[in-house]
């Protein structure tokens, strides 16, 4: 009986030990789970911490890079501003800067400068009409040859008296006469500089001595290097357009003129964004 009663606390004993062990074991495992999930368990992350930091690297250099690429300059005039303030107000769609050239004494002269005044990425030009060669092609209130010093200053006293709060320099509507007149000229230009006004050659004749007369006497001044739209077809402008970027990137600069035409304006709205590097600037941040 006692023999008995032995092998049976035995037997307890170690199914208690057996059982205390599997316990343990289980406490264990839960333990090394719980440490595997918990804050203190680090996964092997370095490879992927790696490649962000040479994706970033990467991101670094890029920017360095596109940072570091010259800014190119062009200056856009559009002429003719004035003569249809529909047409006119469509260029405030176009929000890159540009310089506009407004003819006096027109049907819109005055409600085309005074809406296209309020944009702050506009500059606002007399587009003064000077005689051409052919008669054919004269208008009223063109500023002759023939004409001395006093009867210019007269004209252009008129002119500002409608303009003086809007503008702050000059170019030529056609003048292929008078641009290449020495004399007229340079009567001209001093007007121009004794009313505080830069002069823009609009360079509409092969013959054109403005801009070199301008430099003579000193007056700020720029001539034009291309015509965007002497073909209204969009695809045309649009070719004059690239043309004008590239002369910008071989020169570092370039000045185009327009026209306040619908397909004119049309490819400046659309295109313009498009160009990487180019800075669109008013014709006065030239010089």
């Amino acid at each position: 009986m006692k023999k008995s009663k032995g092998i049976s606390t035995f037997i307890s004993i170690f199914i208690i030990l057996i059982i205390s062990l599997g316990v343990g074991f289980v406490i264990q495992k839960s333990t090394d789970l719980g440490n595997l999930n918990g804050s203190n368990f680090k996964f092997p992350l370095k490879e992927k911490s790696e490649e962000k930091d040479i994706s970033d690297d990467n991101k670094k250099i890029i920017e360095e890079e596109e940072d570091s690429l010259p800014t190119y300059k062009v200056a856009i005039i559009i002429d003719d501003i004035g003569n249809n303030l529909e047409t006119d107000k469509k260029l405030s769609e176009i929000e890159e800067d540009l310089t506009l050239a407004i003819l006096p004494n027109r049907g819109a002269t005055l409600s085309s400068a005074k809406y296209l005044s309020s944009f702050n990425n506009f500059q606002l030009l007399l587009h003064l009409p000077l005689e051409p060669i052919d008669s054919k092609d004269a208008e009223e209130d063109m500023i002759m040859t023939s004409m001395g010093k006093v009867q210019m200053e007269n004209q252009i006293k008129d002119y500002l008296k409608e303009l003086n709060q809007y503008i702050v320099g000059v170019n030529n509507h056609k003048g292929s006469k008078f641009t290449s007149n020495y004399s007229s000229m340079k009567t001209l230009l001093e007007v121009l500089k004794e009313n505080n006004l830069f002069f823009v050659d609009s360079f509409t004749y092969k013959d054109s001595i403005a801009f070199d007369v301008a430099k003579e006497i000193n007056i700020r001044t720029a001539k034009r290097d291309i015509f965007l739209d002497n073909s209204d077809n969009k695809k045309d402008i649009k070719e004059k357009l690239d043309q004008t970027i590239e002369l910008a990137k071989e020169k570092g600069e370039a000045i185009a003129i327009g026209h306040s035409r619908p397909n004119t304006i049309s490819v400046l709205k659309k295109e313009l964004k498009s160009y990487d590097n180019i800075e669109f600037i008013k014709i006065s941040y030239l010089f």
